[in-house]
């Protein structure tokens, strides 16, 4: 039996703290090199999105055919900034976008709603964002405050917990630390410490929910060194529930 093995994957829904969690060793890429050879890490990132938008952009990103088995939605440090910012996105309108984003894996992608980590807003330091601003971009506008990012935080919480889907308050387990600014670079994104700690976290996580993928094809030691096609060969059909094209 021949085949394509159509890797499991795992996606990353996001905005600027997933897009750049590729970048520098960061969250995204080394979860990454944990699962290499077990699943592919699908990085869809994208800065200054919001659930509005990311909730739009999912027919184009992701579909059925892409085997994926887990995934991990962190938004709302757009949508939790204040009127009139363009990202503002009401709290009750956020809720319902995690929701469809929600359903929307479950339906079309066939993810059990067990395997979907809903991540909250992480915290916002707001000296050294303006630090940073007004270095960089010479204004500041302060549209965040730590006051309505826990009640977008809370709203993560209490969909999750209304979908029994997985969650990680990020928020909630950074604030209560009292380094709390070291996970920050800029204030808003996340510092090496930051991005490390968000690893831990999620990693610890999906181990439990992908413990049932082995390492994709066999080790080079039990190979037949004449032929290996017919050991490959061997292993795929012993594990066709990993889908071939």
């Amino acid at each position: 039996m021949k085949g394509i093995v159509n890797f499991p994957r795992v996606l990353l829904l996001g905005a600027s703290h997933t897009q750049f969690g590729s970048l520098n060793d960061g969250w995204v890429s080394k979860l990454s090199g944990h699962l290499v050879r077990r699943c592919d890490v699908l990085n869809r990132g994208f800065s200054g999105y919001t659930s509005r938008s990311a909730l739009a952009a999912l027919p184009y990103i992701c579909d059925s055919n892409d085997n994926i088995v887990c995934a991990c939605i962190f938004l709302g440090s757009n949508d939790a900034t204040s009127p009139p910012s363009h990202q503002h996105v009401p709290l009750n309108e956020y809720s319902a976008n995690l929701k469809k984003i929600c359903l929307y894996f479950k339906q079309n992608l066939t993810i059990s709603l067990s395997n979907i980590i809903i991540i909250t807003p992480t915290v916002y330091d707001q000296d050294a964002s303006r630090k940073h601003c007004i270095e960089h971009y010479h204004k500041f506008d302060d549209l965040r405050s730590n006051s309505i990012i826990e009640k977008y935080s809370s709203a993560c919480v209490d969909v999750a917990n209304a979908l029994n889907t997985d969650y990680i308050n990020f928020f909630s387990l950074i604030s209560r630390k009292s380094n709390w600014k070291d996970y920050l670079s800029d204030g808003l994104h996340l510092s090496k410490l930051g991005n490390d700690f968000l690893y831990s976290l999620v990693m610890e996580k999906i181990d439990v929910k992908l413990s049932k993928y082995p390492l994709i094809l066999p080790d080079h030691k039990v190979l037949n060194p004449k032929e290996p096609e017919t050991t490959i060969c061997d292993w795929v059909e012993d594990h066709n529930n990993l889908s071939l094209n």
